[in-house]
Formats: C-alpha cells, sequence, structure tokens
C-alpha cells in the first residue's frame, strides 16, 4: 500500500467537519447562554424597549433582506431566469428560516425549489453563490478596515491587531475567490466532473457581467449598512449611547463571525463579536449582549412570522404538486 491509499479507518473531511460543527456549536451556545445569564440584569431592560424602535429594527431587517433578494434577482436574470421579487423575497426569508434550524442548510432549500420550479439547474444556483459569497467577503473585509482605521483617526482608539488580521484575511479570502478559476481536466468524466464545468460555465457568464457584479457588490454595501444601522438602534432601544464608527466595526466584526455559521443562524457568535467590541463602543460588555440580543429577538420574530407566509404561497403548492405526480 502507498501512501497516496487514503486510510479507510480515516473519516473523510466532510464528516470531520461534520462532527466539529455538532460539537462546537452546541459548545458555543452553552457559553453564550452563560454569559447572558451572569448579566441576566442587563438583559432585562429589554422589557422597556419601545415599540417603535422594535419597528425601526424590524423594517432595517426587512430592509436587508430586500437587498438580499435583489442580489438573487439581478445574478438570476443575468443567467436568463426571470422571477418576480416577492416569491424571491418569500424564498430568501425560507433560507433564513432554515438556517435557524441548522446552520448552512438554508442555502440548499432555494436550490431545490429553484430547479423544480423554475428549472434553475444545481449547477447555476451554485454559481450565483459564488460572486454572493466573495463580494460578501470582500465588502467585509474591506469596510471593516476602512472603519478601523476611520475609527483611529476620530477618536483615537488603538486599532486592534487582531481584528484587523481578521478582516485582512477575509479580504484577501474574497479576491483570492474572486479571482481563482480551476479547470477541471478533459480527461475527468462522470456527474460530478459535468457538474462543475456547468458551475464554472455559469461562473464565467456571471464574471463576465461586471455591471450585474457591480450591482451586487453595491448591494453588498448597502445591506450591510442596514445592519449597522440596526444595531445602532438597538443600542439606542436600551438607552446606550455608543459611537456610530464603533457599531460599524463591531457590525462588520459580527458578520464575519457569522461566516463561521457553526451554530444555528451564527447564534452566540455574532452576540460574541458584538462583546468583545465592547471597548471601541465604550460600554460594558453585558450591554453590548444586550443590543446584539435584541437585534436578534426582532429578527427572529421577522423571520418565524414570514416563514409561514413563505410555507404556504411556495412549499405547500410544492409538496401537492410532487403528491400528485
Amino acid at each position: 500500500m502507498t501512501n497516496d491509499q487514503p486510510n479507510q479507518n480515516q473519516a473523510p473531511p466532510s464528516v470531520r467537519w461534520r462532527w466539529l460543527r455538532f460539537v462546537t456549536g452546541p459548545l458555543v451556545l452553552v457559553l453564550f447562554i452563560i454569559i447572558a445569564w451572569r448579566h441576566l440584569d442587563e438583559l432585562d431592560r429589554l422589557k422597556d424597549v419601545s415599540p417603535i424602535a422594535a419597528g425601526a429594527l424590524a423594517l432595517l431587517f426587512l430592509a436587508a433582506r430586500a437587498g438580499h433578494t435583489l442580489t438573487f434577482k439581478l445574478l438570476l436574470n443575468r443567467l436568463g431566469h426571470y422571477i418576480g421579487s416577492g416569491e424571491l423575497f418569500l424564498l430568501n426569508i425560507l433560507m433564513a428560516y432554515t438556517n435557524l434550524l441548522v446552520p448552512r442548510m438554508g442555502t440548499g432549500l432555494p436550490g431545490v425549489y429553484l430547479k423544480y420550479k423554475h428549472g434553475v439547474s444545481f449547477a447555476q444556483y451554485g454559481s450565483l453563490l459564488l460572486p454572493i459569497v466573495v463580494l460578501h467577503a470582500i465588502s467585509l473585509g474591506l469596510l471593516g478596515l476602512i472603519g478601523q482605521t476611520a475609527l483611529f483617526w476620530h477618536s483615537s482608539e488603538p486599532i486592534n491587531p487582531l481584528v484587523a488580521l481578521l478582516f485582512a484575511i477575509t479580504l484577501a479570502g474574497g479576491l483570492t475567490g474572486f479571482f481563482l478559476r480551476i479547470p477541471i481536466p478533459q480527461r475527468w468524466s462522470g456527474r460530478f466532473a459535468h457538474f462543475f464545468r456547468r458551475l464554472l460555465a455559469s461562473w464565467q457568464q456571471l464574471g463576465t457581467a461586471r455591471t450585474t457584479l457591480a450591482g451586487v457588490f453595491s448591494l453588498r454595501i448597502v445591506v450591510l449598512l442596514f445592519r449597522v444601522f440596526g444595531l445602532q438602534i438597538a443600542f439606542w432601544a436600551i438607552g446606550q449611547e455608543v459611537p456610530f464608527l464603533g457599531v460599524f466595526v463591531a457590525t462588520m466584526l459580527a458578520e464575519v463571525a457569522i461566516l463561521a455559521s457553526i451554530t444555528p443562524a451564527g447564534l452566540g457568535l455574532r452576540e460574541a463579536a458584538v462583546a468583545y467590541s465592547a471597548a471601541m463602543l465604550g460600554c460594558s460588555p453585558a450591554m453590548a449582549i444586550s443590543a446584539a440580543v435584541l437585534d436578534r429577538i426582532v429578527a427572529t420574530i421577522c423571520v418565524l412570522a414570514i416563514a409561514q407566509l413563505g410555507m404556504w404561497k411556495l412549499i405547500r403548492p410544492m409538496g401537492k404538486i410532487n403528491g400528485n405526480t
């Protein structure tokens, strides 16, 4: 036996990663619960949040989801698929709803729906996710570094080297994914080789559409700004004045943390990132967690409520069609 042959007693990388998520996900949740319990008195102030503030948070969350919807619509139009904005919005909410249950499972639901309802191949759907992910990473890393620099010049807040490194890695990863092209050798055959060739063909079609990619990049920045304003309002709602630039950097750090998604919808990771940013926010970690939890609660309520409409409008008809075939 040569060293190139795989060890049959060794679990494949996908299985090992799945077990890693199953182990680390609950650990993160437990740590989050412990931290929240220790600062329960601070969380108690959430009861005094005004309905106006909660409504503003809900509108900003829905505006961000609308930005996600427009991103999908732009890319689908480029590939020749024209789907209504309302339908895509409900599908986007269902994606968020599924992510509440199982990390990263939400990306699979739209792929199945678009395949059987609108004839969007899995390869085309995969090519849609590539520009979204890489441009999201680029915008996160870029805005994070800009925000840290602006915060330093405005308030002389020392630049956290660890956070700056994280933003730089995110930016570099996004740029690498955007420009990297891995050709599939012609000698490779079979279903997977055919799938990846179609995936790369669709990605090349999108990669040459500069206007479309510029629109997607702009929408990613707009969505992130909605998230910044949402966190800012969450702090105001609990009676804590914080600098906008601090909230800006904290939001970018929280969004980078969500990229890991080892917990449902990044639960605990986003809140931990905001708490870690307490120094640049000029407040206590407990106060930062309170604002992040408020933002989380409003977003979750919106997802749970609208997802019921989405399942009734989109999923139930699909079930009837499959039941009659």
